[in-house]
């Protein structure tokens, strides 16, 4: 057997199809662990524009300082960041392995954006209703949280624990629900070089 295709085996139990979506768990949710914490207080990161608040408006507001961050997440503000792909390798292979499982897709077809939402708690403020111009899988390392999706068959929720995911194609209206304390990623397979490279 292919090294590679028992390590991409090892990724994913339990899919059960949400029409359109698919529902799913990771069996080594390690994997996926990133330490906020850590990138919180790179001072360093502020000035990239990584880190941004999503307002009680659902507006996306930069964060230019560790207090500012601080202040938003102890009023229950959902912590946005950015750019995680590039700060560490174990995750972007992980999240790589799960997107080709999942949609069939393979790194040279694609780019990678992996993105943490942090949810302090039921307070937190999400996105309304809206769809992705990419391919997304959201990944539940923490707590537990909610979807709202437009399926084929109207509408559904669908609930994820630590170590689920969900993948929401390209095109479908979704929105997430916090009633919990959570940290979700969410992995965009964003296919805009391969638009240029078929030209």
């Amino acid at each position: 057997m292919n090294n590679k295709k028992a390590i991409m085996d090892s990724f994913i139990t339990d899919f059960k199809n949400i029409s359109p979506c698919k529902l799913g768990k990771i069996q080594d949710i390690n994997q996926f662990s990133i330490n906020l914490a850590d990138l919180y207080l790179d001072t360093s990161l502020y000035q990239r524009g990584v880190f941004s608040q999503i307002d009680k408006h659902r507006r996306v507001i930069g964060l230019h300082t560790y207090s500012d961050l601080k202040l938003c997440f102890n009023q229950g503000l959902v912590i946005k960041t950015e750019q995680l792909e590039r700060y560490s390798r174990t995750l972007r292979q992980a999240s790589t392995s799960v997107i080709a499982e999942a949609y069939n897709k393979h790194s040279d077809r694609y780019v990678l954006t992996i993105h943490s939402f942090d949810c302090p708690g039921p307070d937190g403020v999400s996105f309304d209703t809206h769809e992705d111009d990419c391919d997304v899988i959201v990944v539940c390392i923490e707590g537990i949280k909610s979807y709202y999706i437009e399926t084929d068959n109207g509408s559904d929720i669908v609930t994820l624990n630590t170590g689920d995911f969900l993948t929401i194609p390209k095109g479908i209206r979704h929105r997430a629900i916090n009633e919990h304390r959570n940290i979700i990623l969410s992995l965009g397979a964003e296919e805009f070089i391969v638009k240029y490279m078929e030209n």
